[in-house]
């Protein structure tokens, strides 16, 4: 194919501390392996002073200066490299603290270019049981997601659920499922993992599930303590949400070993990853899909187990990536004893992704 040219648009860059800026870089790094020419634009970046970071492939714009000369930036990236797509990586929340970015989307509407557009939607709205200040929230949220899309009807969207596409259908949006791959590049094994029969060694990465769901983690954890010993390690960042996750398991599941290792680099996780029997997924079948931690898991082989999952059926029918490897039942997932090979979906994705350059 000819030469492509595309720029990945996202709201930060900051390595480690944005997981669709991680995305983005992991994504623009395979395309270019694979021929693409890519320039990546952080349009609203609190880790960058309002001078900005200009340098090279990386342009990253502060959050604290105003969208006029945000526009001015992005328009001038967009004269010089010309490229031949745009693709933006969508999240409310990544453009506007209160969720609501209305002044990205009109930024976004009034960029001259004659590139292609597409866009992952990594999430669209909030939905569900809302609050009256949520629904409100929401409803402004979609007319942004409308306003922004509907400009571009020949552009590609894309999302990583079924459940997100639904989302997006019941707006106007069509949009096709690009999968989605972990920020954790697989570390050097020097040997393989033991089998052990005694202690099951797990671990939970990520964000904490949410309160009301907390019981449904430490009895799901008592009733698996009964047959096995478990040891939990506890991975990422520390908030206030997630020390009281782990003080509630402190609390209410008195034979589970829990360890707090903190943030780690990707190396150390990944390393960590290899030597754990199973990893835990906070969240439901229907959104494994979009959970870059629970996809790392997945990756690098672990079984899963899946607390906020009503059965194994329910796994099979929302789970697209490696869904052999997740369990809704810990005694089911105890019992599986097949080893399971690292197996990256960064490949898949890309593919995808230039399967669709090639086509426009």
């Amino acid at each position: 194919m000819k030469k492509v040219r595309i720029v990945i648009i996202c709201g930060c860059l900051e390595d480690g501390k944005d997981g669709v800026g991680d995305y983005s870089i992991r994504i623009g790094e395979w395309l270019q392996a694979h021929g693409v020419d890519v320039q990546y634009i952080a349009v609203n970046d609190s880790y960058v002073d309002p001078s900005g970071d200009l340098v090279g492939k990386l342009k990253r714009l502060s959050s604290s200066d105003t969208w006029e000369n945000r526009f001015r930036e992005i328009q001038s990236v967009l004269d010089s490299f010309n490229p031949t797509f745009i693709f933006l990586q969508y999240v409310p929340y990544a453009f506007s603290k209160k969720g609501i970015p209305n002044g990205f989307v009109r930024l976004y509407g009034q960029l001259k270019s004659e590139a292609s557009r597409m866009a992952m939607i990594h999430e669209s709205y909030i939905d569900g049981d809302l609050s009256v200040k949520d629904r409100l929230i929401s409803h402004y949220q979609k007319k942004a997601l409308k306003r922004l899309l509907t400009r571009e009807p020949k552009g590609r969207v894309f999302t990583s659920t079924k459940k997100y596409q639904a989302m997006l259908q019941r707006i106007g949006v069509k949009s096709e499922i690009l999968p989605l791959f972990g920020n954790i590049p697989f570390a050097e094994r020097s040997e393989p993992k033991q089998i052990q029969t005694g202690t099951k060694r797990g671990i939970y990465f990520g964000a904490p599930p949410k309160k009301e769901n907390f019981l449904t983690f430490s009895n799901g954890l008592n009733h698996a303590s009964e047959r096995f010993e478990l040891e939990l390690k506890f991975c990422g960042r520390p908030t206030r949400n997630s020390e009281a996750f782990v003080e509630h398991l402190k609390n209410n599941c008195s034979k589970v070993q829990i360890v707090k290792l903190g943030e780690m680099d990707a190396q150390e996780l990944s390393k960590t990853f290899f030597a754990s029997d199973f990893g835990v997924s906070r969240i439901a079948p229907d959104l494994i899909g979009k959970s870059g931690a629970s996809i790392a898991m997945l990756e690098h082989g672990l079984k899963l187990w899946v607390p906020l999952a009503k059965s194994k059926q329910e796994i099979d029918v929302e789970v697209g990536f490696r869904r052999e490897l997740c369990f809704a039942s810990f005694d089911e997932l105890a019992a599986c004893h097949t080893s399971f090979a690292p197996e990256s979906n960064l490949t898949n994705a890309g593919q995808i992704i230039l399967k669709t350059l090639e086509d426009n």
